[in-house]
């Protein structure tokens, strides 16, 4: 994927990837929730997540903590260690990977230690970073244009559901596995849906760590793009969130098509991500 020329980690930002890659790692425990036979391990400084179903990107491995060896053989090690854990359970899987986790010279050295396991790279996005939203909005957005309503039951998981898998061009039947499960949302994950004419158009969810509140499945259905939805959305669940928390700190990865809002926003780049999926 190309990224703006802008997207680069901002120095005044640094160690900011911890809470990032904390709140990911808490927001990945979502899909072991939905199904009897999904699983949660943390294991080898690991943490591996299966929803259950054979869809590699439900189905992760995260380091834990950083990496200091320079060789390349802790983290060979520790995908062999994933690799097993999948295989035995028949699924495909990925690997999400915080480049700060691990020294350059083994950065350079990951593509191929991946590809022993048909690990192949899907995706770099950024993980940004805002200690507050400015307000008021640096743009008018359509504040009257938007119902907003927090998933809650049948109707808006189905809808969230499906609003997801238009948004991500993801499988709608994988998506109604997941997310329209009312045990999926038992854990620490929270999601909202807006409506525009009745319809649902936008999602966004949220996690709330200790220090920062993690965004999440932010999209509008292709139809309603460039009308505001995306950001209006984001500050009603922000505003939500910090009631309940205290937290103003919010972050999120970004895609390349949302890079430019969430930059305008005012959030900057504090890390990297490389997304490893399964090939078959």
């Amino acid at each position: 994927m190309l990224w703006p020329s802008a997207a680069r980690p901002s120095p005044s930002l640094a160690g900011r990837h911890l809470p990032i890659e904390r709140n990911l790692r808490e927001m990945m425990q979502f899909f072991s929730l939905a199904r009897p036979n999904a699983a949660l391990e943390l294991r080898d400084g690991l943490q591996l997540v299966s929803s259950g179903l054979d869809f590699s990107p439900f189905n992760s491995a995260m380091l834990t903590e950083p990496i200091d060896d320079l060789t390349g053989a802790v983290l060979a090690s520790r995908l062999e260690s994933a690799a097993k854990f999948f295989a035995a359970r028949k699924e495909r899987w990925s690997f999400w990977l915080c480049r700060d986790l691990l020294p350059q010279v083994v950065l350079r050295r990951v593509g191929g230690l991946v590809l022993r396991h048909g690990l192949r790279q899907s995706a770099e996005p950024p993980g940004m970073f805002l200690d507050a939203l400015p307000a008021p909005p640096t743009r008018p957005l359509p504040l009257h244009d938007l119902t907003i309503e927090k998933v809650h039951d049948t109707r808006t998981r189905l809808d969230f559901s499906a609003t997801t898998a238009c948004n991500f061009d993801l499988p709608m039947s994988i998506c109604r596995e997941i997310y329209q499960v009312e045990r999926s949302w038992s854990g620490t994950m929270q999601g909202w849906v807006g409506y525009w004419n009745g319809q649902p158009v936008a999602t966004c969810a949220a996690v709330a760590t200790n220090d920062c509140i993690g965004l999440y499945t932010i999209g509008t259905v292709p139809m309603v793009r460039r009308k505001g939805f995306a950001e209006l959305i984001m500050r009603h669940v922000i505003a939500e969130v910090s009631a309940q928390t205290g937290l103003t700190a919010s972050i999120l990865q970004s895609t390349p098509s949302g890079y430019p809002m969430y930059f305008k926003m005012g959030y900057r780049q504090a890390t990297q991500f490389s997304i490893y999926l399964s090939e078959h």
